[in-house]
């Protein structure tokens, strides 16, 4: 019995024009993720004061807060891994 082809659309008979495209959508769209992303942390840095809420909506504060968890450091900072 043959199998149906993916969800994806990555289908062996798919066009490497088709392909090509599809994947340069996903990269278009990581890249605008990544922006953003960097924007509004340097638009929180910029605007908010460090531990200071911010009332946005009752029930709903923004408050400026830096992570020096181990989760932010390098393997080599933080001394544990290898490097």
């Amino acid at each position: 019995m043959r199998e149906s082809s993916s969800a994806s659309g990555a289908a062996k008979g798919e066009p490497m024009q088709k392909r090509l495209v599809r994947t340069m959508l996903w990269l278009d769209l990581s890249i605008v993720v990544i922006a953003l992303d960097l924007w509004t942390k340097s638009l929180a840095v910029a605007q908010l004061s460090l531990y200071q809420p911010v009332a946005v909506f009752p029930h709903f504060n923004l408050m400026l807060a830096h992570n020096s968890g181990a989760a932010s450091r390098s393997p080599k900072r933080s001394g544990t891994g290898c490097a």
